[in-house]
């Protein structure tokens, strides 16, 4: 179900929904998780893209593209939500 919903989306180009989606679960596991969560998230999250690439039959440089930047945001959210965990319980 999430492939076809991920298919769905980056067919009507929302890349920049998907990237904000995945900013914002990489803020929410930075917040949940105090274990290094974001290796198994970016194995889920490439074999999804990789499901919906090959549903779309879409191309190798776009889908480098699609990945990379999905990884970077799911990081960079990551990143906030450890910080902001840290930031609250002081």
């Amino acid at each position: 179900m999430l492939s076809s919903w991920v298919v769905m989306v980056v067919g009507e180009g929302g890349m920049t929904s998907l990237t904000i989606i995945s900013a914002l679960l990489g803020a929410w596991l930075g917040l949940t998780f105090r274990v290094f969560i974001l290796v198994p998230a970016a194995i889920l999250a490439l074999a999804t893209l990789a499901g919906s690439g090959a549903a779309n039959e879409a191309g190798a440089v776009w889908m480098i593209v699609l990945d990379t930047s999905i990884i970077a945001a799911m990081q960079a959210g990551y990143i906030g939500g450890s910080a902001l965990f840290v930031a609250v319980a002081d």
